[in-house]
Formats: C-alpha cells, sequence, structure tokens
C-alpha cells in the first residue's frame, strides 16, 4: 500500500493516529474482540493503541449512530489487511477497502472533537453524564440540533430539566439558548 502526503507528514508528528471503522451495527464489541485476536496471533497488537464506541440504547436518544468503531493505532498496510479481514468491518471512513492507499488518520480537530465527545459521555451504557459534570461558565460546544457547532458558556443549569443556558454569540451580539444537556460537548 502506497502512504498518501498527508499520512506521511502525520506519521512524523506521532505514532498513533485516530481512525473511524464502520461496522455491522451491533456487533462492535465481538468486532473489536476480533481486530484484538488476529493482531495478537500476527503480532501487530503493539500497532493499536485502543478502541472506543458508543454503545446504543434502544430508549435513549445517542450522539452517534450505531457500527461505528473508533481506533487509535500505528497504520501499516498489514494491519489495514487485519482489519478487513474480519467480516463484520465494512471499511475504514472515507477509504476503499481494496485501495493500495492507507487510510487518512483523523484530523488533529476530529481527533480532538471525537476525544472530547468520550470523556462527556459515560462509555458503560452511553448515558450522557450528569449535569454536576458541567459548571456555570464552562465553555461548551452544541452536538447536534439546529445550533450545532456552535459554541457558548453555560449560564445556568437546570439539573432535573436536564437543560444548560448558553450564552451564544449570533452576529456581534450574545444570544441566550436553552440547550439539552446531552447535546453539550465541553471544550478545553
Amino acid at each position: 500500500m502506497k502512504i498518501s502526503q498527508a499520512t506521511k507528514n502525520s506519521l512524523m508528528k506521532d505514532k498513533y493516529f485516530w481512525y473511524i471503522l464502520r461496522v455491522k451495527g451491533g456487533k462492535e464489541k465481538q468486532t473489536i474482540a476480533k481486530i484484538q485476536e488476529l493482531a495478537k496471533e500476527r503480532d501487530y497488537q503493539k500497532n493499536i493503541l485502543e478502541f472506543r464506541f458508543l454503545p446504543q440504547k434502544k430508549k435513549e436518544k445517542n450522539l452517534l449512530p450505531g457500527g461505528y468503531i473508533f481506533l487509535s493505532c500505528y497504520p501499516s498496510s498489514e494491519l489495514v489487511r487485519i482489519i478487513y479481514s474480519v467480516p463484520e468491518v465494512i471499511s475504514f471512513l472515507n477509504h476503499k477497502k481494496n485501495s493500495e492507499i492507507l487510510p487518512e488518520p483523523l484530523s488533529s480537530q476530529a481527533s480532538n472533537d471525537l476525544l472530547n465527545l468520550f470523556h462527556n459521555t459515560e462509555l458503560l451504557g452511553g448515558a450522557q453524564k450528569k449535569g454536576s459534570d458541567f459548571q456555570i461558565g464552562d465553555l461548551v460546544k452544541i452536538s447536534q440540533g439546529s445550533f450545532a457547532n456552535c459554541q457558548g458558556r453555560i449560564t445556568d443549569i437546570n439539573k432535573q430539566k436536564k437543560i444548560v443556558t448558553l450564552n451564544v454569540n449570533f452576529f456581534g451580539r450574545l444570544t441566550s439558548l436553552d440547550v439539552a444537556i446531552e447535546n453539550c460537548l465541553h471544550i478545553n
């Protein structure tokens, strides 16, 4: 497999990068176990730093649909082949299965957004952390809805309704918005 210039530049900065795998929904845990087993058999487990995914609950609204695994790894042609050999793996995001080029890692900004998402979400059960994790004055980003990607500071927290009030800058004026806590991500 060939390595694109963007990937070469990334490899020079660090060893491990975040990738998104599309997999059969509801099979995330089994897929991770199979990838780990095959990587261990072929002595590539050192190339994988960690896996993450958001478990799906039928009764809860989730930030992301099922069928995605977030993978931090050091890319190599053999590791990509190992991952694609698992039947539940559909593809790396934005990568063709039989491509001769390694998949592109997530950008630094996308990686930071991803880590913030996991920081603000309990991985066991996929439920959002309680409002007590947010404090007045925290800078947050709205993750979904009409105001997705807008940033603002928390001015009020209603723990019973699970809503925060944010001051968001629209056209040079601060505007108050009420946003569900599960739609807010901490910004560092």
